[in-house]
């Protein structure tokens, strides 16, 4: 059994193919109520860029960014 995995969620890596889902998330001021930051609108491009870089990540640091995946 995995810690990273229950019945009925993953935590995992941010993939490069994610940049579609975190640019639409960016874009929906709904959720972005509930973020600890203000999101400043992003272009399609820097998104794909953003998601590119984090996962190749190598979280040396105590900041560490998971995407929380439904099993269903």
């Amino acid at each position: 059994m995995s810690i990273w995995k229950g019945d009925k969620i993953r935590l995992r890596s941010i993939e490069p193919s994610d940049w579609e889902m975190f640019h639409a998330l960016s874009e929906d001021t709904e959720t972005a109520r509930f973020y600890d930051k203000i999101l400043i609108p992003t272009s399609k491009e820097k998104m794909k860029k953003w998601c590119e870089e984090m996962s190749l990540a190598s979280h040396d640091n105590d900041e560490i960014v998971l995407v929380i995946e439904t099993l269903d």
